[in-house]
């Protein structure tokens, strides 16, 4: 399913700039397709080859419902390409290359795994809305050591 968004016209600077740098923010309208395209943006341009990319979300809600929504335009069945984690719900699989989770899930994660090795790319989205986990989570993940261990 093809939905045209405004931020379709940047795919290539921002894959490119992804690929470029270790952080990148991108700021954009409400609607222009920041938590729904930029995820399927990299995995086409095979980010998730190497591990998952996740994304933040805020509430538990917004996790399930922007997953769906992404799915569909993947055309995939949720919990396959496309998947969700919070608190003790999951619908990911080993297949799974793109998974909208809680802040609360990466918060426990970095304490198995410091370096979050699981993911190629981590998106912090609507860190504006600064709960509890936000800052945490993107102070982490945008300054790793130099050189991650292998596990």
């Amino acid at each position: 399913m093809h939905v045209s968004v405004p931020i379709d016209a940047y795919e290539q600077q921002i894959v490119g700039t992804v690929r470029d740098n270790r952080v990148t923010v991108i700021v954009a309208e409400t609607g222009a397709g920041k938590s729904t395209k930029v995820p399927l943006m990299l995995l086409r341009a095979g980010l998730g080859a190497e591990g998952m990319i996740g994304v933040t979300e805020p509430r538990r809600v917004a996790a399930m419902n922007v997953s769906d929504w992404v799915a569909q335009l993947a055309e995939c069945e949720l919990g396959t390409t496309v998947g969700y984690q919070i608190g003790g719900e999951r619908k990911i699989g080993h297949e799974t290359r793109v998974a909208f989770v809680t802040e609360g899930i990466v918060l426990r994660q970095l304490h198995d795994d410091p370096y979050l090795r699981k993911y190629a790319v981590l998106i912090v989205d609507e860190a504006h809305e600064r709960v509890c986990g936000a800052p945490a989570t993107a102070e982490r993940t945008a300054q790793p050591p130099p050189r991650i261990p292998p596990r």
